[in-house]
């Protein structure tokens, strides 16, 4: 059972949309962020300083920004290659 709800900002979907399939890899991944308790994946990913509740996720040469809102709701504000 899911943990948490994902939102994807406009460019975010757009990224994803534009790149299917190739991305497709990258999209299950953050996906996955559903079923972690913490919405932190173990390898990869740090805290932003100065932005209680956001990250920066390092995953399949990308980095992925995020922000926990609340205790049921992720953000993914940007999506970009590496």
């Amino acid at each position: 059972m899911p943990l948490w709800e994902i939102e994807y900002g406009r460019q975010v979907s757009n990224y994803f949309f534009d790149n299917d399939p190739y991305t497709f890899p990258l999209l299950v991944r953050i996906e996955e962020l559903r079923y972690i308790p913490d919405a932190v994946p173990p390898e990869g990913c740090t805290p932003i300083p100065g932005e209680l509740g956001s990250f920066m996720w390092l995953v399949l040469d990308h980095v992925v920004a995020y922000e926990k809102v609340g205790t049921t709701r992720l953000i993914v504000w940007a999506v970009k290659p590496l």
